[in-house]
């Protein structure tokens, strides 16, 4: 029930007019949006309704500048409560901008498909262009291409920018997918499920991937992973 930023969160951009994004709350009708500077100077502010994204349309920004999105509901609930650590967002400077839409012009006439998409989305990643990287992802699949390797991705990205629930979801998805003979990336997703979970306090469930991947490792023989999926296990049985 907290309006929690999707984007831009923990990342840079190449967009000077982002368009921000945030998750629903049920039974709000309104939210009110504002984006401010680092040291606490309202720049732009705007009133929606019955939507959960809107295009920022204040000053332009700059780089070098540290900002934050806040939103508010009609109920009295603001983004500001939710207790995931996250960060805001800075505007990448021109040069590098260029340079990095040079390097996606490149892969984009070289490559197609799933092959293009995830070499841009390791181009956005290097450069900290997380959000890019979600956009393209999420804009892919909207485009009925439910590939695994496309959903691990986008649940790293969302780990990286620090909002586990959809990580979550989209491990979920990426595993549920994964053909049965790749152990190896089947065991991986075990893992991140455990660790994903465990960040959002829910240790059985937690434990329970743990134990999965442990058996997966098991199979494909890596006792190292093994031994340290039993640490991981006992830190939570311990920290209960």
């Amino acid at each position: 029930n907290i309006p929690y930023i999707l984007s831009p969160r923990s990342t840079y951009l190449l967009d000077n007019q982002p368009l921000l994004r945030w998750y629903p709350v049920e039974g709000a009708t309104s939210y009110r949006v504002r984006v401010k500077r680092e040291d606490g100077e309202l720049l732009w502010e705007t009133e929606v309704e019955g939507v959960t994204e809107v295009r920022y349309g204040g000053e332009t920004l700059e780089s070098g500048v540290d900002y934050t999105v806040i939103v508010n509901t009609d109920k009295g609930i603001s983004s500001l409560e939710e207790d995931l650590e996250r960060g805001g967002f800075e505007i990448l400077p021109a040069e590098e901008g260029e340079e990095i839409q040079a390097a996606a012009s490149q892969i984009t006439q070289s490559l197609t498909g799933e092959e293009q998409v995830l070499a841009l989305v390791e181009l956005y990643q290097e450069n900290d262009l997380f959000a890019e990287a979600i956009a393209l992802l999420e804009s892919f699949i909207a485009e009925d291409n439910q590939l695994p390797a496309v959903y691990q991705k986008l649940g790293q990205l969302y780990q990286y920018i620090r909002y586990p629930p959809l990580a979550a979801e989209n491990y979920l998805k990426a595993i549920a997918l994964i053909p049965a003979e790749d152990l190896a990336t089947t065991a991986q997703l075990q893992e991140k499920l455990g660790r994903v979970y465990r960040i959002l306090q829910q240790p059985d469930v937690a434990i329970r991937w743990l134990e999965q991947a442990q058996v997966s490792y098991q199979t494909l023989g890596d006792s190292e992973k093994v031994r340290e999926m039993q640490m991981q296990i006992e830190e939570i049985r311990l920290s209960e």
